[in-house]
């Protein structure tokens, strides 16, 4: 995944779990007309959960893999640049050398 990919899968799982959060808050705030409806609200809020933990815990993730795509350019952005001041001193040896200094 690219870049772009990856924060907009961070920003869809962000607005899920607000949407996530929501529902709970909802689901607590309600009152059942009975014990077998409060008990429903509870699970459905507990499967809310579960949702909005998953959808942290694939934040995490593709913050991860955001990190490393990150490193893994600046890491061969920085070995280009090594090859190229490699480059550069052995053109002016042989430039020093065809000149006889």
């Amino acid at each position: 995944m690219e870049r772009i990919e990856l924060v907009k899968s961070i920003e869809a799982n962000a607005e899920r779990i607000l949407e996530d959060f929501t529902e709970i808050l909802q689901y607590l705030r309600s009152e059942g007309s009975d014990r077998c409806d409060e008990v429903q609200n509870l699970l459905f809020a507990t499967r809310r959960m579960v949702d909005l933990i998953d959808s942290a815990l694939e934040i995490y993730h593709y913050l991860i893999r955001l990190k490393y795509l990150t490193a893994d350019t600046q890491r061969s952005e920085t070995a280009e640049s090594r090859d190229r001041d490699k480059m550069l001193e052995e053109m002016f040896r042989e430039l020093n050398s065809n000149l006889g200094v």
